[in-house]
């Protein structure tokens, strides 16, 4: 059930693009496949390292994520270093975490181990260079590798230096998640039995535990013993490896003090412990020609003292009492040879120690000479390398220009003009993104640069003019409508941007306007709906006064502004219904007295009466009756 639970990734294809295509390592914790990127051009492999939870639970699943992201922000600082595989991916797959880093390309240190077989002493040194090195690295962005080891040391094809691998990122992720479930009295050790010391095995490792663990490898090197076969005093804990193996002195109090038993004894950062190195590092080349010489020449010799031609021997004294004296032998020279015990030398053994002596010297010298001429040969690399930066940059190939600064040594001579020509490609990277309307794309890259590149002036200058012209997209996209659009736009300028204050200000400013229009909006429907035209048309003059917004007010004040003229026109000309009454009043108050005659009067037909009657009527004429009827105030409210 396990060779089948292990090999259910084989062929399968992770976030539409990377496919699994063999197991490199796996624990209880997470997996560790070689997979192909199928989006690239060959398909170049690459590492997948898979976490699964054991827990479903929505709460669990999100700490889980949030750890997820930490370690892969993590992962991607650290792979800026050249010697530290670069973070390519990271996701979210059926609740399940993946991370995507490069492939490293060669042979771990352990293959270059073979027990009983030291290494020489320079070599050594450039191991413990090389490591510290990298650590000082990892350090400076506040990591603990927790896991140095052999087999976490890729010697690369490509240059043939040695790359830090695997930090432990998923089980660091697994350990925190099991103290989340409680599962755990303290942080689990991470590390290797051997290459771990004390306060790392109690789960509270310092950043020194690393430098305990290299040194246990150079130590490892130079004895051709595992670690774990080293013996330790029982007293003090401290390791005893000193009398194996003949070291200078100046390596084994380095070593040892990488190696004590308390952190608070071993180098306490990765500067001091490159100032230490230094003395030996400067030596390290011209001792390992010299090493080289001699080794020749001791085979030279025990292929002289295997040789059966015979030779003369010369006696010499080693010592003379005071009671002989010194004269001239005249009797045959057997007679008078002194008694004391003689040191005997066959003549080509003197000749060969005079060699030896003569061969270490020209050893040293020509140490020194491969030296010079080393570091000649590499200065010529890296300038060969510097016109190939310039070559990659004219040809307007400004990410592999980029990709190729890095490889150049920190303590080399021209890293400086390396790095200047890595920032020229990146400020004409951004100006390619920017032309094509990239603006977060573009302001991430002079973000980038760092004070003190003589472009950097030139990328703040830049940075605030694509700050301004970003800023100016999201608010043609506000004054559309596109509210969230405008909003993510804005919310992409870098946490470093010279307009970062202002871009804030004002996503702030367009939210409230957005509340308080929609407000606004809603008062003055419900008011329209209410058959109020004034409260109506006041809510909606309040709307801002942007396309978008006036598109959706604009019905709403047709209306209102029509319903309140209807109203104003009927105020102003009086109604029919209200005439009829003012005439019936007329005939009712020129009627006789008596309600005799009024009777007489409306039983008679209007007809039968002539117009003289009416004219000589003695009654007085009487006024239209007023209107006192009050007035409806201007509500937009019909009386």
């Amino acid at each position: 059930m396990r060779t089948q639970a292990k090999h259910n990734m084989l062929g399968k294809l992770l976030d539409g693009r990377y496919q699994v295509v063999r197991d490199l390592s796996g624990g209880g914790f997470g997996k560790t496949y070689v997979a192909q990127d199928t989006r690239r051009p060959g398909h170049p492999e690459c590492v997948v390292k898979h976490l699964k939870p054991t827990n479903r639970d929505p709460h669990f699943l999100q700490t889980a994520r949030r750890l997820f992201l930490s370690e892969a922000e993590t992962l991607e600082k650290l792979g800026n270093h050249d010697q530290i595989p670069r973070l390519l991916a990271y996701f979210e797959e059926g609740e399940e975490f993946f991370l995507v880093q490069e492939f490293i390309e060669g042979h771990t240190l352990s293959a270059e181990l073979s027990p009983g077989q030291p290494w020489p002493e320079s070599k050594v040194v450039q191991l413990l260079q090389g490591g510290v090195e990298i650590l000082n690295f990892v350090h400076g962005h506040g990591v603990i590798h927790r896991d140095v080891k052999p087999n976490n040391l890729i010697r690369r094809c490509s240059d043939d230096r040695l790359a830090l691998v695997d930090f432990g990122t998923v089980k660091q992720i697994h350990t925190q998640l099991l103290d989340l479930e409680g599962l755990t009295n303290a942080t689990v050790a991470i590390g290797t039995p051997g290459y771990m010391p004390t306060e790392q095995s109690q789960g509270k490792p310092r950043f020194n535990s690393d430098f305990y663990a290299l040194g246990m490898i150079g130590i490892q090197t130079l004895t051709g013993l595992n670690p774990q076969q080293i013996p330790e005093d029982p007293n003090t804990g401290e390791i005893i490896w000193q009398s194996r193996v003949p070291v200078t002195d100046e390596l084994v109090a380095v070593l040892t003090k990488m190696v004590r038993y308390h952190f608070k004894d071993r180098y306490q950062s990765a500067t001091e412990l490159l100032q230490a190195l230094q003395p030996l590092v400067t030596l390290s080349l011209p001792l390992q020609a010299a090493e080289t010489a001699l080794s020749r020449v001791k085979r030279v010799a025990e292929e002289t003292a295997n040789s059966k031609e015979s030779s003369s021997v010369l006696t010499v004294p080693l010592f003379q009492p005071a009671s002989v004296q010194n004269t001239i032998p005249v009797a045959p020279a057997a007679r008078l040879q002194p008694k004391e015990q003689p040191l005997s030398f066959t003549a080509k053994t003197v000749r060969l120690w005079i060699g030896i002596g003569t061969a270490v010297l020209l050893g040293a010298g020509l140490g020194y000479t491969y030296w010079q001429w080393q570091s000649d040969h590499d200065l010529a690399k890296l300038e060969q390398r510097l016109s190939s930066l310039e070559t990659l940059k004219a040809e307007g190939n400004y990410k592999a220009c980029r990709e190729q600064a890095k490889k150049v040594p920190r303590n080399s001579q021209v890293y400086a003009e390396a790095q200047k020509l890595s920032d020229e490609c990146r400020l004409a990277q951004a100006q390619q993104f920017a032309a094509s309307d990239k603006l977060p794309e573009a302001l991430v890259e002079v973000g980038s640069i760092e004070a003190g590149s003589p472009v950097y002036e030139s990328a703040q200058q830049l940075s605030r003019q694509w700050s301004a012209r970003l800023l100016a997209v999201a608010a043609q996209q506000y004054q559309q409508g596109q509210f969230d659009q405008a909003i993510a736009m804005a919310q992409k300028l870098p946490a470093e941007s010279l307009v970062q204050a202002q871009a804030t200000r004002q996503i702030d400013q367009w939210r409230q306007e957005w509340r308080a229009n929609e407000t606004r909006l809603s008062a003055a429907q419900q008011a329209l709906d209410a058959g109020n035209w004034q409260i109506a048309l006041n809510e909606a003059e309040q709307v801002s006064e942007t396309p978008f917004w006036q598109e959706k007010v604009g019905p709403i004040v047709k209306r209102a502004r029509s319903k309140i003229e209807q109203s104003s026109v009927r105020r102003a000309a009086p109604s029919p219904s209200r005439k009829g009454r003012n005439h019936r009043n007329d005939r009712v108050d020129s009627a006789a007295p008596t309600s005799g005659a009024r009777r007489s009067e409306s039983n008679s037909p209007p007809e039968s009466q002539s117009p003289a009657s009416r004219e000589d009527d003695p009654s007085p004429a009487v006024p239209p009756p007023v209107d006192n009827t009050p007035s409806c105030p201007l509500l937009g409210v019909e009386c």
